[in-house]
């Protein structure tokens, strides 16, 4: 979760993976100075500081040392889709195949519930990135409303093609879930669904 600052005004973007963070964080750098990202994990941290919780962030840096603070939360079920198919796409290229979309899931989740920092923290439900001091904008909405939130309080130009810029996204197609992946996933993600107000899928067996 880069801090940005400028003319004084430091803001906390929380990068919730694959939630347009990476669109956001390529405009705001050439904008303002940059702080806390990383590619790699620096010393002492087990993942890129860019996607550290809100709470692990202030009890590294001893409190908020920012101005405001605001996350860009995504539907899970779109969310765990764009994860699968960026993580499998090297492979897609590579051999012509995926692995099974609903076995990946269930795979990874059980891992995340090992180590909540399996894959970068990007298995972590996102109410654990946020708390009540955070500004929330949603995916679906576009990026528009924290854009422009973004460039008044920190007084930078939007720039005028940036509802052309393309989310940072993967070859996307219709995956197919089980209902062993579907209440895996159902339940590690359930604050993101009460908390997020988004509406979980629910399956049932033919008899």
């Amino acid at each position: 979760m880069p801090i940005f600052e400028k003319n004084g005004i430091k803001i906390l973007l929380i990068h919730i993976p694959k939630t347009g963070g990476t669109s956001l964080e390529h405009w705001l750098k050439n904008e303002t100075t940059m702080s806390f990202f990383s590619p790699i994990p620096p010393g002492g941290l087990m993942i890129c500081p860019q996607h550290l919780q809100v709470g692990a962030l202030k009890v590294l840096l001893g409190g908020a040392l920012w101005h405001w603070a605001c996350a860009v939360v995504r539907n899970p079920y779109d969310r765990i889709e764009s994860e699968y198919f960026w993580r499998t796409d090297e492979q897609f290229k590579n051999l012509g195949v995926r692995p099974d979309f609903s076995s990946w899931v269930i795979n990874n989740i059980r891992a995340a519930k090992q180590n909540p920092y399996h894959l970068n923290n990007h298995l972590r439900p996102q109410t654990d990135f946020i708390d009540t001091d955070v500004k929330i904008y949603k995916f679906e909405e576009g990026l528009a409303p924290v854009v422009h939130d973004l460039a008044e309080r920190l007084a930078i130009d939007i720039p005028v093609d940036f509802d052309k810029v393309k989310i940072n996204a993967s070859n996307r197609q219709e995956v197919s879930w089980t209902l062993e992946a579907l209440n895996i996933f159902n339940s590690h993600f359930r604050n993101d669904f009460k908390q997020l107000k988004y509406e979980n899928k629910i399956l049932t067996l033919e008899i």
